[in-house]
């Protein structure tokens, strides 16, 4: 841990409880959606490659496209391939995951609305 260092911006990522403690996920896929909603941000959307995931999770690339269809499977995560001549592209679409709504607390309500609103 002597290495780390937080970039500049550190983005926090808003994750629900309910994500937490799903037993169907496990921890290294549910880091590797933690890693995609720091790069999509404020969006539904990221586009990082194969090899950046892998460089943050510390594994290989086989092991990020394994990761990434566990998430397809429990449906937080879908993705389109992009190609432009020799060149391929990833388009990660972070899926609405669907917690208990309480419908009493707006305020989760709304923050649910900001981040997990899909547009299509």
């Amino acid at each position: 841990m002597d290495n780390f260092k937080y970039d500049e911006i550190d983005w926090k990522v808003p994750l629900e409880r309910s994500l937490l403690i799903n037993k169907d996920i496990d921890h290294s896929s549910l880091r590797l959606y933690l890693i995609l909603l720091s790069y999509a941000r404020d969006k539904v959307t990221a586009f990082p490659s194969r090899e950046t995931l892998a460089n943050d999770m510390g594994c290989s690339i086989r092991t990020i496209d394994n990761l990434k269809n566990k998430l397809k499977e429990v449906g937080l995560l879908d993705w389109k391939t992009y190609y432009n001549g020799n060149n391929k592209h990833n388009a990660y679409k972070l899926l609405c995951y669907k917690p208990i709504n309480r419908s009493n607390d707006s305020l989760s309500n709304k923050i649910n609305d900001v981040y997990y609103s899909i547009d299509e």
